[in-house]
């Protein structure tokens, strides 16, 4: 088994990567990759904010999602 502290991998279907990070002068980092339908997306969100790697990771979560959305959904 490999953990994997990409939330997105569970929580949104079509995610299957890519890099987390957290860097303290810049805040929360990740890289997404998704498949839907033919329609492959990349999404990169970079100086997300967090109290917490546990906030931090949620707030990925929000936006990550609101992107791919977005993205799906052109």
């Amino acid at each position: 088994v490999q953990e994997n502290r990409n939330l997105m991998l569970q929580r949104y279907p079509g995610v299957d990567g890519l890099k987390t990070g957290y860097i303290s002068s810049s805040g929360y980092n990740l890289a997404l990759t998704a498949s839907r339908e033919g329609r492959r997306l990349v999404a990169v969100l970079m100086g997300g904010p967090g109290e917490s790697h546990a906030q931090g990771g949620e707030n990925l979560v929000h936006d990550g999602t609101l992107l791919l959305d977005y993205g799906f959904a052109k």
